[in-house]
């Protein structure tokens, strides 16, 4: 049986699909959205793959009080801090060249939107790299 959709559902689904503009995030959201935490596994995971065999080979060869757990912490804050300022200059960047225009798709920019200006992006990618 063909299902038949009336003109209130094909208008709801219209007026759906037209992309409006997010609602103004707090500053500290503006900042973590810029940080654009769904990539922060392409940085962590590898070093967390890395540290894991690391951590294996140690305890194969009896040598487990090698192994520094420090030093693990340091490598995925470092990896972390270094994708959250490839991002912010990617932000920074990308308005400068207006590549974040109207008709961009997915998820708003930071600068682009208004959220922060560009002298305040371009001194947040400073610090997260001082930071590393």
């Amino acid at each position: 049986m063909k299902r038949t959709t009336n003109e209130s559902e094909k208008s709801e689904k219209t007026e759906n699909s037209t992309q409006t503009a997010p609602a103004r995030p707090s500053a500290v959201g503006a900042w973590v959205l810029a940080a654009r935490p769904k990539t922060l596994s392409a940085a962590f995971v590898p070093v967390l793959v890395g540290v894991s065999l690391g951590a294996a080979d140690l305890a194969a060869r009896g040598a487990v009080d090698s192994f520094s757990v420090l030093a693990a912490f340091c490598c995925c804050g470092f990896a972390l801090l270094a994708q959250i300022a490839a991002n912010f200059a990617n932000d920074y960047s990308d308005y400068k060249k207006g590549a974040d225009g109207e008709e961009r798709k997915g998820p708003a920019r930071a600068v682009a939107s208004g959220w922060i200006s560009p002298r305040a992006m371009a001194v947040g990618t400073f610090v997260a790299l001082a930071a590393d």
